[in-house]
């Protein structure tokens, strides 16, 4: 919670100093949390820069500049987010793919251990047991 804070107040600031049009920075902020809520569905760039009526490369630009990732990053973050949340609640890898929005269980392995270090299922078995010995 206190990094989102911290990026809703930095986006704030940044609308200060850098766009004198308000708005589009609300579309922005619209944008992101529009991910953030329907991380699990399939999303594309074209429904996400659509609600915001700018250009990909404009809209890219000023998501990036607010957030220091692109908006494809920050989903992909959302997704790892929330799909460790899931594997600790002992539902299945695939489940948990599905769950979180991923079309192809390799993909997300992939994604997953390369953000983690290490595959969802050791993941799994690694956190769900440190919780247990606790």
């Amino acid at each position: 919670m206190g990094s989102e804070l911290f990026y809703n107040q930095e986006v704030q600031r940044l609308d200060r100093k850098l766009y004198p049009r308000k708005e589009i920075i609300n579309r922005i902020i619209r944008s992101k949390q529009f991910m953030d809520q329907n991380f699990h569905i399939k999303l594309d760039l074209d429904s996400v820069v659509g609600k915001t009526f700018l250009s990909k490369f404009h809209y890219i630009r000023l998501f990036k500049s607010c957030y220091g990732v692109t908006p494809h990053q920050y989903l992909i973050s959302v997704r790892l987010r929330n799909a460790k949340e899931l594997l600790l609640q002992d539902n299945s890898v695939s489940e948990v793919c599905v769950g979180v929005g991923f079309e192809s269980p390799s993909s997300f392995a992939g994604l997953f251990k390369k953000f983690t270090g290490l595959s969802p299922s050791s993941f799994q078995s690694k956190y769900k047991k440190a919780i247990f010995e606790k």
